[in-house]
């Protein structure tokens, strides 16, 4: 079976697509969809002089490399590094007067990590999907049960 679904130009067959998806699928981050709108958020674009997709753009690849880099929050770095990694000078600092990083020495700790990233949070989002699958496929059934 051919699907008609093309990636970088190339129709895939189906059990090849299906690979290509776990794999690209397999990397994530949890981001909420009010995250763009948040006090942290105006805060650094007020901050950086930059507009607020800016910040948010900076926050989520600052965060994607933080994803990488720690699972449990913690990581030896000092606030020129994440600036260089979010793109924008100062951005550290605000994130750190908004209290979504705190430095101690040479030490960054991530407010909340644990809760919204972390392979632990990303097990509990990825339960919630299931079994929000999983009962629609059963009400799904259920009403195909009822008589007409």
């Amino acid at each position: 079976m051919v699907l008609r679904r093309a990636y970088g130009g190339n129709i895939l067959d189906g059990c090849r697509y299906a690979a290509l998806e776990d794999e690209i699928m397999a990397r994530w981050l949890k981001v909420a969809v009010d995250t763009p709108y948040k006090q942290a958020i105006r805060n650094a674009a007020r901050d950086c002089g930059c507009s607020r997709g800016d910040a948010f753009l900076a926050f989520f690849e600052l965060y994607s490399w933080l994803d990488e880099q720690t699972d449990d929050g913690r990581l030896a770095t000092d606030r020129a590094e994440l600036d260089r990694w979010a793109g924008i000078p100062g951005f550290a600092a605000s994130l750190e007067r908004s209290g979504w990083l705190t430095f101690q020495g040479d030490e960054c700790i991530i407010t909340n990590w644990g809760e919204h990233n972390g392979q632990c949070a990303k097990r509990r989002a990825e339960k919630a999907r299931m079994m929000t699958r999983l009962r629609e496929e059963r009400r799904a059934r259920w009403q195909q049960e009822l008589p007409q």
